[in-house]
């Protein structure tokens, strides 16, 4: 198990990550990538998500005309993540299988859809009946997507288990907005309160 030592500052408790003696410290290397078809003077790439592979998926903004384009990395290799058809795409997460989902702006009404892509194909995904937009922005390694859309009461988040949703709604909350979802079927992300503040929220299934 993890040890920490914590201290006080001015009344706050602040969490020492600093290595304790017999616990090495993590070491990290880094390395920097943009997708080829960004620009190279000004480069624009941002990864939202990496499976246990590493395997990346993210987004870039075009060099041809500055659109949002999804893309795949595995390695050096890219690939574009576009839905057919689409204004712009993103990719926002990856589970270990492959499995890809996201966010597309339909060219047919400028709306924001949700989908998933595996080897090539993609199917769209919108919340039962919602006619506003959607963003899917996780999938755990049992399919287990989270996401959320808005109308005209606000933003709401979920999970879909196959053919069913379910809610992911903060008490007291007027936006909920679901961002990552593990193999245990929690869910992390932020709401927004009735001061429009913005704090973090963890949901566990009972």
């Amino acid at each position: 198990m993890k040890k920490y030592h914590s201290f006080f500052l001015s009344g706050i408790t602040v969490v020492s990550l600093l290595a304790l003696p017999g616990y090495a410290a993590t070491t990290y290397t880094y390395s920097s990538f943009d997708e080829p078809l960004t620009s190279a003077s000004s480069p624009q790439t941002f990864p939202m998500g990496v499976n246990a592979s590493g395997q990346v998926v993210g987004s870039f903004k075009s060099i041809y005309n500055n659109a949002s384009i999804g893309f795949f990395k595995s390695g050096s290799s890219y690939a574009l993540v576009s839905f057919p058809g689409a204004i712009e795409t993103s990719a926002n997460g990856i589970n270990d299988a492959g499995y890809i989902v996201g966010n597309y702006i339909s060219s047919a009404n400028a709306l924001e859809y949700g989908f998933v892509e595996y080897g090539g194909k993609y199917m769209s995904v919108k919340f039962p009946g919602t006619t506003y937009g959607q963003m899917l922005y996780d999938i755990n390694d049992s399919g287990q997507i989270t996401g959320y859309y808005n109308d005209t009461s606000g933003y709401h988040s979920f999970v879909k288990n196959g053919n069913t949703y379910t809610a992911i709604v903060f008490p007291g909350a007027i936006g909920t907005f679901a961002q990552k979802i593990n193999n245990a079927g929690q869910v992390v992300g932020y709401y927004e309160d009735y001061k429009f503040s913005y704090h973090g929220f963890i949901a566990s299934p009972k």
